[in-house]
């Protein structure tokens, strides 16, 4: 039925990939991204504990280096230590860099890890980094934080889908791409192609999955922001409200630890 279609039309203008898309940061310093802005937090600040409060009401400074990432050490071509990879709750949307899994980290065993993490990013873009970045760094570690998100990448940045055959990408998506099986065989292929690329360059990919930290249901955390509804989460937020905050953080880095031991 569906012989010999084109499913997918791309405009050959959007072809940028995610370092052109991170470009605007370079070198850049402010108060606030993407969700965490000031008037977001002061609308739920009522909702923090004394403590987090305390800790928000301080500016939150979001400081890229010449690479765009979220570290104040510029990246060269060589570089001492290891890197963290992953996607925002690595970057550290609506908390404070030391209060980030990377810099905890660091501080615990003693050795520099650069902290590499994207916002929205997955498993694709994670591959990209390390082609991109992983033998600038004389370390031969490299921790990821991943999830189970399906974030893909497809051959466009900015596709779109050709409407001709919508219905039947939609038969695809919520056939095979957002089903369980599917989820559970592109993590383990691509973290596979991860550990593998790792390997190839002499250095060890070692990973914990946030999911295996908070579970699968307590990832709807956010829900009481949408409702309006008081958060009774086990875990701290961050001070955008949709983030997990500094006990996740602690969490983190005390489970690469374990790994390490």
């Amino acid at each position: 039925m569906y012989t010999d279609i084109n499913i997918y039309s791309w405009d050959p203008k959007l072809e940028k990939d995610i370092f052109f898309q991170r470009s605007k940061f370079r070198n850049n310093k402010v108060h606030h991204m993407y969700m965490d802005t000031e008037l977001n937090y002061a609308n739920i600040r009522h909702i923090f504990p004394k403590h987090l409060q305390e800790l928000y009401d301080l500016p939150i400074e979001y400081k890229w280096n010449n690479e765009t990432f979220r570290d104040y050490r510029e990246i060269s071509d060589i570089n001492d230590g290891c890197i963290a990879i992953g996607d925002s709750f690595t970057e550290g949307e609506g908390l404070p860099h030391n209060l980030l899994w990377p810099s905890l980290l660091e501080k615990k065993i003693g050795v520099p890890i650069f902290n590499l993490g994207i916002c929205a990013s997955g498993f694709d873009d994670w591959f990209l980094v390390l082609m991109r970045y992983m033998d600038k760094f004389k370390g031969d570690k490299i921790f990821l934080l991943s999830h189970l998100f399906s974030r893909f990448n497809f051959p466009s940045k900015g596709y779109y889908m050709n409407p001709n055959h919508e219905e039947y990408i939609k038969d695809i998506w919520n056939t095979y791409i957002v089903s369980d099986d599917h989820t559970a065989y592109n993590y383990q292929i691509k973290l596979l192609a991860l550990t593998q690329l790792a390997a190839s360059k002499g250095k060890k990919l070692i990973t914990v999955n946030l999911h295996e930290i908070v579970g699968h249901d307590t990832m709807n955390y956010n829900d009481w922001f949408y409702n309006k509804e008081e958060y009774k989460g086990t875990w701290e937020l961050a001070r955008d409200g949709k983030h997990l905050g500094p006990n996740f953080q602690s969490q983190v880095c005390q489970s690469f630890i374990e790994l390490l031991e």
